[in-house]
């Protein structure tokens, strides 16, 4: 069956360097990386995509912490405020790449990468400045930067990504990063309450905590999904471990939800994408159903033409 493709959940490198730095896959030959700006085009063409949505995420917590454990001593106050800013400093250089990357091929959509625990008052600066350079959405990782997404010192930021109207995709379900799951998602119930005309994505649909995001489907019309990381079936171990949907239930969660509210994302390089793509194509649902997850849902999130 022919059909539309895009991906919504994909996580770009600079070049191949990089990405077997942060995605190794030990043996494998430069040829297996492709999810790169000079590569990806590879990705595209096997399945006639129009787009991906590419996804900034830095482990800035992890970083910082090795930082200043090379100093073998207790870090200085002067020490740590010199890291954070150097920090902040890689992730907005960062976030300009993915603006310059989407410039020179517009097939490649940014979301920029937001941490409010490193950047505090700047983060809406930060926001703002990316926007204007072309970020098309926001990327948040609650367990990467250590905060619940129902803090209330948090909702100045969020009340300017509404004012923005610009859609925000966070990490969600269980984490090996926390061990208290800051992505659960009964914790977004007060953000989607308070931001009723923000577009939340919670990504990981069928990960730990499913049966909870149908009740915020039900609940707030504002909230979206994404599939990446699958679902669990004999062959395919999906994200979220045992805890994952099975995809024998994938039509009715789907259905639960509105296909109109859920989208094609992998998680690439990080998860298998061609499995995935190949796992939702073939599910027994309406063509136009697949047509919406598979490319409908996200060209209307991220207004793609």
């Amino acid at each position: 069956m022919d059909l539309p493709f895009i991906d919504a959940h994909l996580h770009l490198s600079r070049d191949t360097a990089q990405e077997k730095l942060v995605y190794s896959k030990p043996g494998a030959a430069d040829s297996w990386f492709w999810a790169s700006p000079d590569k990806i085009g590879r990705y595209l063409d096997w399945f006639g995509m129009s787009h991906v949505v590419f996804l900034n995420v830095m482990d800035t917590t992890r970083m910082t912490r090795a930082r200043l454990a090379k100093s073998g001593s207790t870090p200085s106050r002067d020490e740590i405020d010199a890291v954070r800013r150097d920090m902040q400093t890689r992730v907005s250089r960062f976030n300009d790449w993915g603006c310059e990357i989407h410039r020179q091929d517009r097939r490649l959509v940014p979301c920029v990468y937001i941490d409010p625990v490193l950047f505090g008052e700047g983060a809406i600066p930060e926001l703002e400045r990316s926007v204007r350079a072309g970020a098309k959405g926001v990327k948040m990782h609650p367990d990467l930067s250590g905060f619940r997404p129902d803090e209330r010192q948090l909702w100045p930021l969020f009340e300017r990504m509404q004012e923005l109207d610009i859609p925000v995709v966070f990490d969600t379900g269980a984490s090996r990063h926390s061990p208290e799951d800051l992505g659960r998602p009964a914790l977004f119930a007060d953000l989607l309450e308070a931001f009723p005309r923000l577009t939340v994505v919670l990504a990981h649909l069928a990960s730990a905590y499913w049966d909870e995001r149908i009740d915020l489907a039900e609940r707030f019309p504002n909230v979206v999904f994404d599939t990446a990381g699958g679902f669990n079936n004999p062959m395919y171990m999906a994200r979220g471990g045992p805890r994952a949907l099975p995809e024998t239930d994938a039509v009715r969660l789907i259905r639960k939800i509105g296909p109109h509210r859920v989208m094609f994302g992998s998680d690439g390089p990080a998860a298998d994408p061609f499995w995935q793509a190949h796992q939702l194509a073939r599910l027994p649902m309406e063509r136009a159903e697949l047509e919406l997850v598979l490319a409908g849902t996200a060209r209307r999130v991220y207004r793609l033409a």
